[in-house]
């Protein structure tokens, strides 16, 4: 299986999950404000234009414009530890996409 099959297949068995539980409200997010993506796109200033992200789950108030919080999950299907360079840039990308309001979580 070549790693790009083999990260999909991570992503996807993470999405799976994380939707059952969120929709569970096994997450301590209520699943009426939560919704979840795979594969979206979050404007970053820096780059100007939109990063791509694994899963993000993005909290939203009622009645808001946007969403108040968002969740990401970035998926790492290695057969070694994951680099301290990966999660740094993985760091950096958070910080670009919404600075304080985000949330990130790296599934290996």
């Amino acid at each position: 299986m070549s790693t790009v099959a083999k990260g999909d297949a991570l992503e996807s068995q993470t999405f799976t999950l994380l939707k059952g539980e969120l929709e569970r409200g096994k997450l301590g997010i209520d699943s009426s404000s939560g919704r979840i993506f795979q594969k979206k796109g979050y404007y970053s200033k820096e780059r100007e234009k939109e990063i791509i992200v694994d899963i993000s789950i993005e909290l939203w108030l009622p009645q808001a414009q946007n969403y108040s919080l968002l969740w990401v999950c970035e998926c790492k299907n290695y057969n070694h530890p994951i680099p301290v360079d990966d999660v740094e840039e993985f760091k950096a990308m958070l910080d670009q996409i919404a600075g304080k309001n985000i949330k990130g979580v790296i599934a290996t």
